[in-house]
């Protein structure tokens, strides 16, 4: 049910050369950007995960206020392998992480290949008519929004938002 569901966002380093039509993910070169920084929530709980990974991106100020990540939100920084021990501990055994896109799912197997893989959101083509601007409070009571002004907040809860969406769509279907 919709407590097993993690909704994730990653920010990448800049300078992403690689063109994703060209290469699957799980096969671009391995001199790609890397993850900086990782948000997630369960959204039936309001449980949340936040990670600024070591990158000497968080030195590129003009990058820095494109991602709009608050000085507080990546003053802490863990390294690659502390990251993945992290977000090994936060998820269950019996979640399933949804991200929208499939660049992150790309991002996220580079620190956790044998991970499970996510479900992609922007794979699931259906129309939806259901009041998106509703469908989160609907089906996730206690999430109550934007708790940053940062780009990574803005497009997870786009994703919560798309996963709500496609929940009550699949609920008028039964």
């Amino acid at each position: 049910g919709l407590e097993n569901i993690v909704v994730g966002y990653g920010e990448q380093e800049p300078g992403n050369l690689s063109n994703p039509k060209s290469a699957t993910p799980m096969q671009q070169p391995s001199n790609q950007t890397q993850l900086m920084y990782w948000t997630a929530i369960r959204p039936a709980s309001g449980e949340r995960f936040h990670c600024a990974i070591d990158s000497p991106a968080f030195q590129n100020e003009a990058f820095m206020q494109r991602l709009r990540l608050s000085p507080e939100e990546v003053r802490e920084r863990s390294s690659r392998r502390d990251f993945a021990k992290r977000w090994s501990a936060f998820l269950r055994p019996t979640d399933r992480l949804v991200v929208l896109h499939p660049s992150t799912a790309t991002l996220l197997h580079q620190l956790q290949p044998d991970a499970q893989p996510p479900l992609i959101l922007k794979a699931i083509n259906v129309s939806i008519n259901t009041g998106t601007d509703i469908a989160s409070s609907k089906c996730f009571p206690s999430h109550h929004g934007k708790t940053s002004n940062s780009r990574a907040e803005e497009r997870l809860n786009i994703a919560i938002e798309r996963v709500a969406s496609l929940n009550l769509a699949f609920r008028k279907t039964q």
